[in-house]
């Protein structure tokens, strides 16, 4: 039997949507928060674009035109994967309120926030002419954008704090949008929005095209130094061994979490990481004896086949340093993906004399599953990272993960090394634990030599 069905229009697809989520509610009521849900982001309160239409319209029926500034934001690393949506929301959230604080201050009362679309990374300030200027020129414009996108990016930075602020881009581009009575306003106004996206394109572009050339310039020429910090034998009080870490020229490019960012969008890790470890060796030759050498690698660099080869093997003789003595941190700026693989590659380079380490538990892709698949084996050393150190006197529940990790490793040839120990509280409170290895500002500020750490110091301890 052929039922006859009604014809499935907006309407009625509404009507059922209404109807099953929120039957108390009358239609017209149903229908009116459906719509707002739509329309408004709920995480930043800000209309949509749709939204703008008759304040745009407005603004066109009395000046004739109006600017639009885009801005754009990138995601460099996998925010939201990283910390998840909720903390992702409120990194939205923080993103907004910065643009609105900024069309408070700064702009004309007409002046309005909006997104793009909605849960959408891309927002709109759309900008009415001056009251001393009939019409927008786009010089000023121009000005406009830049002086802007700078406030944004400094308000920014304090709300969300450098780390997070560095793994996003903002790029903002404008256009002008003219009043044109033969074409419907619809078109006019995302006609202008994809003129201003694409000059936040551009300037996306530009400054990737800037990072490479900088990258290349500073591989090329060799512009990296490093700094050596200590790590301590707190049973044995004396030094173990030294972290080298490594830091790019003056300015942006000196943090190496920026540097390697940049690495990865020109796919140049190996390279760079093959300049940081040679680096490395060049200025330890009064490393002792029994002192360790701890460098981060990155996990694919792993695959390198000029990775450690005959150069890297020279440079590490003329500084008088075996393999016995380096120690290979495995950082987690990206996830291992082939564990079976890596096994294999890790295997080679212990059986060449170098160990292990897995750099920073507790931040990024590290977890137990990366413990389960290289425990008890190919890791020699777990650092754990100073998130996990911060204030541990005073947190229960970080003491209970330092107990649990010591027992997990006690039967094994791996141990435990806490990073970040900076106030006597932490350090007697990871001694009492249990932890033998530290490492920190309390001991010593990373430094160009192989710094030393006073007796004085081990007998306060």
């Amino acid at each position: 039997m052929i039922f006859n069905q009604p014809e499935e229009t907006n309407d009625n697809i509404l009507s059922l949507h209404f109807h099953r989520k929120s039957p108390e509610l009358d239609e017209e009521k149903r229908r009116e928060m459906y719509l707002k849900k739509l329309l408004y982001d709920d995480v930043t309160k800000l209309p949509t674009l749709p939204v703008m239409f008759d304040v745009i319209q407005d603004i066109l029926n009395k000046q004739g035109q109006m600017g639009f500034l885009y801005i754009n934001i990138v995601q460099y690393s996998m925010l939201e994967q990283m910390y998840g949506w909720r903390k992702f929301d409120f990194f939205m959230k923080e993103l907004a309120e910065t643009l609105v604080d900024i069309r408070n201050r700064f702009m004309r009362e007409h002046d309005a926030v909006c997104e793009v679309m909605i849960k959408g990374s891309n927002f709109m300030l759309l900008l009415s002419s001056s009251r001393t200027k009939r019409l927008i020129i786009r010089e000023d414009l121009s000005i406009i954008c830049e002086r802007i996108g700078d406030e944004f990016n400094k308000e920014l930075k304090k709300r969300l704090g450098r780390d997070v602020f560095a793994k996003l881009g903002c790029y903002f581009g404008y256009s002008i949008l003219e009043d044109d009575p033969t074409q419907r306003l619809e078109r006019l106004v995302y006609n202008s929005v994809e003129i201003a996206h694409q000059a936040s394109l551009n300037k996306k572009h530009k400054d990737a095209k800037r990072r490479s050339s900088m990258l290349h310039n500073i591989v090329v020429n060799k512009k990296i130094s490093t700094l050596y910090q200590p790590i301590l034998d707190i049973e044995k009080k004396n030094i173990m061994g030294y972290e080298a870490l490594n830091r790019g020229p003056k300015g942006q490019f000196e943090k190496p979490e920026y540097l390697f960012r940049v690495a990865y969008e020109n796919n140049a890790v190996w390279a760079l990481d093959r300049l940081c470890c040679n680096q490395a060796f060049k200025y330890v030759s009064e490393l002792e004896k029994g002192h360790n050498l701890f460098i981060n690698v990155e996990p694919g660099t792993f695959e390198d086949p000029l990775f450690l080869t005959k150069e890297t093997l020279a440079v590490m003789e003329k500084s008088n340093i075996n393999p016995s003595q380096v120690v290979l941190e495995v950082t987690e700026r990206r996830a291992i993906e082939n564990f079976e693989n890596f096994r294999n590659i890790l295997k080679t380079f212990k059986k060449s004399g170098f160990k292990v380490a897995i750099d920073d538990l507790g931040t990024g892709y590290s977890g137990l599953n990366l413990l389960s698949e290289l425990l008890p084996d190919y890791i020699d050393f777990v650092k754990l990272d100073m998130s996990l150190i911060r204030n541990i006197h005073t947190h229960d529940f970080k003491q209970q993960i330092i107990t649990f990790l010591l027992d997990l490793t006690k039967n094994i040839d791996t141990s435990l090394i806490v990073e970040g120990i900076e106030h006597k509280n932490e350090l007697e409170t990871i001694r009492q634990l249990g932890v033998r290895y530290a490492q920190g500002f309390l001991f010593a500020s990373p430094s160009k030599g192989l710094s030393k750490i006073d007796d004085k110091f081990f007998t306060e301890i």
